[in-house]
């Protein structure tokens, strides 16, 4: 049963990984791969809530406001 959380964790955190470009987010998901692969899963946790920040940039995100601010120039 382990297996299979973790491949379907793995799968997740490379389909993110794969859609940000982010370099310091990206090396968060690397510190938080490596504590669940060596089982420290509440460090993986508190790892986490340093994407908070970034999830909320991207939540945040209006494309029209980037649509007026462009027809502007």
């Amino acid at each position: 049963m382990a297996t299979q959380y973790y491949n379907e964790f793995a799968l997740r955190m490379t389909e993110f990984m794969g859609a940000i470009q982010n370099r310091k987010v990206l090396a968060t998901c690397i510190e938080i791969s490596r504590d669940v692969t060596s089982g420290a899963y509440y460090k993986a946790l508190i790892s986490c809530r340093k994407l908070f920040d970034f999830e909320q940039e991207c939540l945040s995100y209006d494309p029209e406001s980037l649509q007026r601010h462009a027809a502007g120039y």
